[in-house]
């Protein structure tokens, strides 16, 4: 359902949303995504199935209420991305399949990016890079009651530059309860001033 804009169609992106009120919920995209350009804490992006998209499934530059309940499948890159831009309340409930960004997470958090609420009970399968991973600032909630397997890197990086001056790691709260299996890097990194609360298995 869509509610006080129209989507904006593209090459990379079936719907970008960029007015207020705004809910996607409950569509199938093929060889294409859901854009992210509208600052809007009340609308959710829920229950879409989204396969082959050319670079991200799911791609938040500014504001959006939550992402939920969505299956992606086989993203050029990365499943969720949140460029720097703001998540209010949580990413839960996704299944993500196949991600082909091999330097990328299938949720990935970049430069500044905030996740009011918790990442939590997403199902990670197969990526060719790493399954939930925080770059520089980033923030987020508990990450917990995720399932990641057959990553082709790390399951869990939260971590800054190596080549900034400062610490410029993630902040997160508790990582707890993940299932982690056949994962080629760490379960769990955190790296350059990462700050996070209880880590629990």
């Amino acid at each position: 359902s869509l509610h006080d804009a129209l989507p904006i169609c593209s090459a990379d992106y079936g719907i970008s949303i960029t007015g207020s009120n705004v809910s996607v919920v409950n569509g199938t995209l093929s060889g294409t995504g859901v854009r992210v350009n509208s600052s809007d804490a009340q609308g959710e992006i829920r229950g879409l199935t989204i396969k082959n998209a050319p670079d991200y499934g799911v791609y938040v530059q500014d504001t959006i209420g939550s992402i939920s309940d969505c299956t992606i499948t086989k993203p050029g890159s990365i499943g969720i991305n949140v460029q720097g831009g703001t998540v209010a309340g949580d990413i839960s409930g996704n299944t993500i399949t196949d991600s082909q960004g091999a330097d990328y997470g299938s949720i990935y958090l970049y430069s500044g990016a905030t996740v009011k609420g918790k990442i939590a009970d997403n199902i990670i399968k197969n990526g060719k890079g790493h399954g939930i991973q925080g770059f520089s600032k980033a923030s987020c909630g508990n990450i917990e009651h995720n399932t990641i397997t057959g990553c082709g890197d790390r399951a869990i990086l939260l971590t800054g530059s190596s080549t900034a001056k400062t610490n410029d790691g993630c902040t997160a709260g508790d990582i707890a309860y993940n299932t982690i299996k056949d994962c080629k890097g760490h379960g769990i990194s955190l790296y350059h001033g990462t700050q996070v609360g209880k880590i629990t298995y």
